[in-house]
């Protein structure tokens, strides 16, 4: 299952922190929030098949702070 998760989702976020795409937007005044960020989910088969994994899966995600899905 390459599902992606929390471990993921930061390390997309802290690449645009090394790049300074967070704080650039104070400087330039340019808005650019909410971004979006790529996020791998389970196909419809796979919900089936491995629902308990796709629910813990589910329960890591929303367990983020400061993340809405």
């Amino acid at each position: 299952m390459n599902w992606t998760g929390p471990a993921e989702l930061r390390g997309q976020v802290q690449k645009w922190w090394d790049r300074g795409e967070l704080l650039a937007p104070i400087v330039t005044g340019d808005s650019t929030f909410p971004r979006r960020l790529v996020l791998k989910v389970p196909a419809a088969s796979e919900i089936a098949a491995h629902f308990e994994d796709v629910r813990a899966w589910i329960a890591d995600l929303r367990s983020m702070s400061h993340c809405r899905i």
